[in-house]
């Protein structure tokens, strides 16, 4: 009728009728019908039949419910709210949601009534996070998205994804907004967190680089000084 199952990478999982996959902490990639999907932090991703877990990052944390219809009949208003199958979306309350899953997998199968009482509020955070992200705009849902996920270096393609919208529509509405481009938002933010980072912390370039998602830390000395004019190391002294 339902369960919830903790993410163990190079495993595979088989859905019910509802299945949703949420993404605590660090971020995974899962093959499903020959179709790769990405899936990052502090979000949710619905799916069907069969996927396999591929590749994690470090210490990721993950989670699948997996339901039966019938069994959530009294929900359905709630759920008339879910996205397509195979979309990644962002999920506001992501430690309260998993305290309601931990809840739910511990808890006593004939235990109907608490049962439903924890699946409600996960289907209202659910719909909560829709209903913020109808409220702001797409341009600051991109940056939110950006600064959440900075360390993994996605492109404007990957972002538009997570908003569940084409990228033509990001491009469109970035340049309505900013006058600028989607690369160009991203690589302000990195550059904004490059500096956050050089002035906050003693950490080294180096250590800098691979926290904003650099394999190589000569490529962010040289992506820095092409953005701001002056080396990591020269910017932490002038400040």
């Amino acid at each position: 009728m339902w369960s919830v199952q903790k993410l163990e990478n190079q495993s595979n999982y088989t859905g019910l009728d509802l299945n949703i996959l949420f993404m605590i902490a660090g971020d995974i990639s899962i093959q499903s019908q020959e179709n790769t999907y990405k899936i990052p932090k502090k979000s949710f991703f619905c799916f069907e039949n069969t996927f396999k877990v591929t590749s994690v990052s470090p210490f990721y944390e993950g989670y699948i419910l997996t339901l039966k219809k019938e069994f959530v009949e009294d929900l359905l208003p709630l759920l008339s709210c879910f996205p397509n199958k195979h979309k990644t979306n962002n999920l506001n309350n992501i430690q309260l949601v998993k305290s309601l899953l931990l809840s739910l997998s511990s808890e006593k199968k004939d235990n109907i009534a608490l049962i439903h009482s924890y699946l409600t509020i996960i289907f209202e955070k659910i719909e909560e996070s829709f209903l913020q992200k109808d409220k702001t705009s797409i341009v600051k849902n991109f940056i939110n998205l950006i600064e959440e996920n900075i360390e993994n270096n996605y492109c404007a393609a990957t972002y538009a994804e997570m908003l569940n919208i084409p990228l033509k529509k990001l491009i469109n509405e970035v340049k309505k907004e900013t006058n600028t481009t989607p690369c160009t938002v991203i690589s302000q933010q990195v550059i904004k967190k490059a500096k956050e980072l050089l002035i906050a912390t003693k950490d080294s370039s180096k250590t800098i680089a691979y926290q904003l998602g650099f394999r190589e830390p000569y490529y962010f000395i040289k992506y820095f000084k092409r953005n701001v004019g002056v080396t990591p190391t020269q910017y932490r002294k002038q400040h």
